[in-house]
């Protein structure tokens, strides 16, 4: 992994080693990462998805940390809420949490199930999400992106294949789909959005009345 110092735009080698795969053992530097796909910044910590599960690394001294191992799964979304950060697990349609505020305890799924894929809205445990399409290429099928919206609470997902973006809310116990209808292409309103495929999402914190969707759509408030 790098970073980029801002004020000199000098690259360097923040955690792991470059042409070495494989995650380090918990107490020591992170000088080993196996494919890191997400990336979150706490008060001092880094909480990074990878191949292998979720770590925390320190900022300062690069101790790593694992709070959940997935058995190569990819984590490739983050989002941080009330205490908790919620993953989501990108082979394996479903989220777990990790509580920051109660030594680390891991709730998994949280929301959808391990290895069930769909397109259903519902309560948190019975959320499907789509990592595979009809053809069924793994490789490119996948739930990626995730993002929290700081003025309503919800959680918002790319649910990739199913080319939409689902709302989640923790305290209400519900997902909804919030922009997108299962198609390809381009829309007006959220709800009638049609999608293709959208992987990153985020909203514009200096206006806060902005979403976007990588891909081919921004959706206005």
């Amino acid at each position: 992994m790098l970073q980029v110092d801002v004020a000199t735009n000098v690259m360097t080698v923040f955690a792991g080693t470059v042409g070495t795969l494989g995650y380090s053992n918990d107490g020591t530097q992170a000088t080993k990462l196996n494919a890191p796909q997400s990336i979150l910044i706490l008060n001092g910590k880094m909480y990074l998805g990878t191949q292998m599960g979720l770590f925390q690394i320190d900022m300062n001294t690069k101790i790593i940390k694992a709070l959940q191992y997935t058995n190569s799964r990819p984590v490739s979304g983050l989002a941080y809420q009330n205490g908790k950060i919620y993953a989501c697990v990108m082979s394996n349609h479903y989220m777990f949490s990790v509580d920051l505020t109660n030594n680390f305890a891991v709730t998994s799924p949280v929301s959808g199930s391990d290895d069930v894929q769909g397109n259903i809205d519902g309560t948190l445990l019975q959320a499907r999400y789509n990592r595979y399409a009809i053809s069924c290429i793994t490789k490119n099928h996948r739930l990626t992106g995730m993002t929290t919206n700081t003025n309503d609470g919800y959680i918002y997902i790319a649910d990739t294949d199913n080319r939409v973006v689902k709302r989640l809310s923790v305290t209400g116990n519900s997902v909804t789909t919030w922009a997108g209808d299962n198609t390809n292409g381009d829309g007006r309103l959220a709800s009638k959005a049609r999608l293709s495929r959208p992987y990153a999402i985020a909203f514009n914190t200096l206006t806060g009345d902005t979403f976007y969707v990588s891909g081919n759509i921004f959706i206005p408030f």
